[in-house]
């Protein structure tokens, strides 16, 4: 998806591009999944109320947390997979 990405709020998501998305994905079942996915303009606003909820305001952002439950945003200093690993372990540590 990033890699692919356009300019940021150009409306470049259609559901055409995540079509594409999904296509590279070996084994995915594009059409079942698209089928699944809620609305691209309710998708946008569920995910602009989430953000808004967090606080957060950059991409990419994550919440970590028990499915269900309370989430709280996942601090990590890079996107290195040792930096998540870190962070997930003390959000589990913390449970």
């Amino acid at each position: 998806f990033y890699h692919s990405q356009g300019q940021e709020n150009s409306g470049y998501v259609t559901e055409d591009f995540l079509r594409g998305i999904a296509g590279e994905v070996a084994g995915l079942d594009v059409a079942r999944t698209m089928k699944t996915a809620p609305s691209g303009d309710q998708a946008i606003a569920d995910a602009q109320t989430e953000a808004d909820r967090f606080g957060i305001s950059s991409t990419p952002s994550f919440t970590v947390g028990p499915t269900g439950g309370r989430q709280r945003v996942l601090q990590v200093g890079s996107l290195e997979p040792a930096e998540f690993t870190a962070a997930l372990d003390k959000a589990i540590a913390k449970r």
